[in-house]
């Protein structure tokens, strides 16, 4: 069924860090992470790429892009200039087979269980398309205190703004507030960031710069000693 909740199994076992990668040193008045969306918490198994097809369809994909990640447009209202007919009937069903293919990394519910167990509030913080937000918030919602998502907030991170509304819907300030996700950008001021590499072959253990991990699992040691 579409937006069917997919939680694996693998779910409901502990979630510790590799042995094998570095542990992290102790978070200190972390009180919030915000965590991104998608490639950190959850994943789509099968990737139609139908925004980025229709970015590049468009005169200006800047514009275009920008424009699908800071309005709540419905599917329909956004691809109007892009496509007509059988097209858009065909693209819509290709979203919606992306969209059905979303599901939680193993390990995440327990973690950001871990997470509030320890008083640490949990955060969504996304640059989405507006049928991306059911199916997160389906999978995500009752693990969740709360989401920022650029297409509500008319911001894209990594802007200084989103990262403050995100702050305030915590209800923490920005230095108390840690970033954890896969998407390398710029430093945000006051606001403290790790960045997950999912892959190995990225950096070797050995090799792993600071800031980096691999293991959502290490956040918990790295929290737990202060809580």
């Amino acid at each position: 069924m579409l937006f069917a909740p997919k939680i694996p199994v693998a779910d409901t076992a502990p979630f510790v860090a590799d042995a094998q990668f570095p542990t992290l040193q102790p978070l200190l008045g972390v009180r919030a992470i915000l965590f991104d969306g998608f490639g950190t918490l959850v994943n789509v198994a099968r990737k139609r790429k139908v925004y980025e097809s229709l970015f590049a369809a468009s005169e200006n994909p800047a514009q275009a892009r920008t424009r699908a990640l800071t309005l709540p447009l419905e599917f329909w209202d956004f691809v109007r200039p892009f496509a007509q007919g059988t097209a858009v009937a065909s693209l819509r069903e290709a979203l919606d087979d992306e969209l059905d293919s979303i599901e939680v990394f193993p390990g995440v519910v327990d973690l950001l269980a871990q997470l509030r167990r320890l008083g640490v509030k949990v955060g969504v913080g996304s640059n989405l398309a507006w049928p991306y937000v059911a199916p997160l918030k389906r999978l995500l919602g009752q693990h969740v205190d709360s989401w920022t998502l650029s297409c509500i907030e008319g911001v894209e991170k990594p802007s200084a703004a989103f990262y403050a509304r995100a702050a305030e819907r915590l209800w923490v300030q920005p230095s108390e507030m840690l970033r954890v996700g896969n998407c390398f950008g710029p430093a945000v001021p006051a606001v403290r960031s790790l960045h997950l590499v999912r892959s190995a072959s990225q950096f070797p253990a050995a090799a792993l710069p600071s800031g980096f991990i691999t293991d959502l699992g290490q956040l918990i040691p790295a929290i737990g000693p202060e809580w």
